[in-house]
């Protein structure tokens, strides 16, 4: 991040689409892996992008885009 902190980046694997309204409901949870609490939700439901700063990775016609959510935790 611009402040030196830590950021995790996440992205699906399979296309989303643009909508007003996401039929998704995504959640943070811990990593399975780590022992006691694993699988615990630390946020149950992620925030939905905002339209205004959606961007491409490249000007190539069959790029991604990408909508940024940052979540601090």
């Amino acid at each position: 991040m611009s402040n030196g902190e830590l950021a995790y980046l996440f992205q699906s694997a399979e296309v989303l689409p643009l909508q007003e309204f996401s039929p998704y409901t995504f959640q943070l949870k811990k990593n399975k892996n780590t022992g006691e609490n694993s699988g615990r939700v630390i946020a149950n439901r992620l925030p939905l992008p905002a339209i205004g700063p959606i961007k491409p990775d490249s000007r190539s016609e069959n790029a991604k885009v990408y909508s940024e959510i940052i979540v601090y935790i």
